[in-house]
């Protein structure tokens, strides 16, 4: 699902298919705004209606220094995943600056945070297993 925010409708199909890779960026939807420009409450709404359906579902979280890389964000969202359904993977995704040169090409800036260390990783890791 690329657009978490949408007013999505699930059926009952894609069982077949794989599964869903569903982002999120932040369980504060005032700093989710700040970054994102959209609130995540639709965001939340729709991964809890998918784990509520049982659907195979890989969320899937890049780690941002300074906006969600807290033990208070990935206990908030270990308790949000717990009371839907835990999903059958969690990956916390640490930020890099491979999209850097792209923001250039684009003529845009680009707003950079310094990659988190693997230690701080492996913490918010252990923060959000169920």
């Amino acid at each position: 699902m690329d657009r978490g925010f949408a007013d999505a409708k699930f059926g009952s199909g894609g069982a077949d298919r794989g599964p869903v890779l569903y982002d999120v960026k932040s369980m504060n939807s005032q700093r989710h705004k700040e970054y994102t420009g959209v609130g995540n409450e639709q965001i939340l709404e729709n991964l809890s209606r998918l784990l509520q359906m049982q659907k195979r579902v890989w969320v899937r979280v890049p780690i941002i220094p300074g906006v969600n890389d807290t033990l208070e964000e990935m206990r908030a969202l270990r308790a949000f995943l717990l009371a839907n359904g835990y999903p059958e993977k969690v990956e916390l995704l640490p930020y890099h600056r491979m999209g850097e040169m792209k923001w250039k090409a684009l003529g845009q800036k680009a707003t950079l945070f310094n990659p988190p260390s693997a230690e701080q990783v492996d913490t918010l890791r252990n923060a959000v297993k169920p």
